[in-house]
C-alpha cells in the first residue's frame, strides 16, 4: 500500500470526524467491509447496493454514491502490489440532534479506510451471544453491533479432531453475560 494515510473522509485525506457525529455518539450509521485482491475491490456493486438499502432502511439521506465508488476504487488501486487488503466503508447520519432527536440539517458522512488483510478467527467459530462472526452479503451491518466485538474476546480454541477422523468440534464462546 503506497498511500501514507489510507483514509478518506468525505473524499479528503484526513483521519478525523466531528465528535458530535451521530455515528460516534449513537451508532447511527452502517458499514461494509470489502475484500481487495491485487487492487480490485471484490463484489463492489453488491456492497454498494447493500449500503444503499441500509441507508434507506435507516432513513440516512446519503446521495454521494458516485463519489463513494470513486474513493473506494482510488484506495483499492493503491493496494495493487498487495495480494490481499481490506476496505472498510462507514456511512453515518452526520452531526445533529441529541439522543433520538434527529435534526433535519444532518449531513451524512462517509469514511473509506484501506487496511492490511486481517487475521481471521477459525471459520468453525460459533457465538452464543447471537452474533455471526461472518455474515452474508444480504445482511446490513450497523455500527452498534457491539456484542460481536465482545464475543471475539471470549472465544475458546477449537477441539482437535479425534483419532477416528471425525470433523473437529466447533468453538464456542464462554459465558457472554448478555
Amino acid at each position: 500500500m503506497t498511500s501514507p494515510l489510507n483514509v478518506l473522509v468525505n473524499g479528503a485525506e484526513k483521519s478525523e470526524i466531528a465528535v458530535s457525529d451521530r455515528g460516534l455518539n449513537y451508532g447511527d450509521g452502517l458499514f461494509e467491509t470489502i475484500a481487495v485482491f491485487f487492487g480490485v475491490p471484490e463484489l463492489l456493486a453488491e456492497h454498494l447496493a447493500r449500503l444503499q438499502n441500509g441507508c434507506k432502511r435507516l432513513n440516512i439521506p446519503f446521495e454521494n454514491w458516485r463519489e463513494l465508488q470513486s474513493e473506494i476504487e482510488q484506495l483499492a488501486s493503491s493496494a495493487k502490489e498487495s495480494d490481499r487488503a481490506v476496505i472498510k466503508i462507514i456511512v453515518t447520519r452526520g452531526s445533529g440532534g441529541r439522543g433520538y432527536q434527529v435534526t433535519d440539517d444532518c449531513e451524512p458522512q462517509r469514511i473509506v479506510i484501506l487496511s492490511e488483510w486481517p487475521q481471521r478467527p477459525d471459520p468453525r467459530t460459533t457465538c452464543d451471544a447471537g452474533c455471526a462472526l461472518g455474515h452474508t452479503i444480504e445482511d446490513p451491518v450497523e455500527l452498534q453491533n457491539l456484542q460481536c466485538v465482545q464475543a471475539h474476546k471470549a472465544i475458546t480454541p477449537p477441539v482437535p479432531p479425534s483419532r477416528g477422523g471425525s470433523p473437529p468440534a466447533r468453538r464456542t464462546v464462554r459465558g457472554s453475560g448478555a
